[in-house]
């Protein structure tokens, strides 16, 4: 299966070039907008950054893969995140109101 790269939300982004690539979803297997949970790997390019964002309703946690750093923004909280490499950034994003089994599972796996 290929995954097709998506655009970051343009509001989303303040310079350079941002892919999301879905890894997993449950949008269309939910009870409740409260189980929802997505998976996504970001690449941001050399000097790219994501706007400071506020999280109001759900977690979002991100696992930077080249450097075994991560970055939780909890409900209510708010973060940006930018490149500050000549180098392709790959994060692992995991965000949802009950996200936290799935960033359990991705903070005990081998790629950190």
């Amino acid at each position: 299966m290929k995954i097709i790269p998506e655009k970051l939300s343009a509001e989303l982004i303040e310079r350079g070039d941002v892919k999301k690539y879905t890894l997993y979803s449950n949008e269309h297997n939910l009870h409740s907008i409260d189980d929802l949970v997505i998976i996504a790997m970001l690449e941001l390019s050399p000097g790219a950054k994501i706007k400071l964002h506020e999280h109001l309703s759900d977690n979002e946690v991100y696992f930077i893969v080249d450097t075994h750093e991560y970055l939780y923004c909890g409900k209510g909280g708010a973060h940006s995140l930018e490149n500050k490499t000549n180098n392709v950034m790959r994060v692992i994003s995991v965000k949802g109101k009950n996200s936290q089994p799935f960033i359990d599972i991705i903070a005990s796996s081998s790629i950190f």
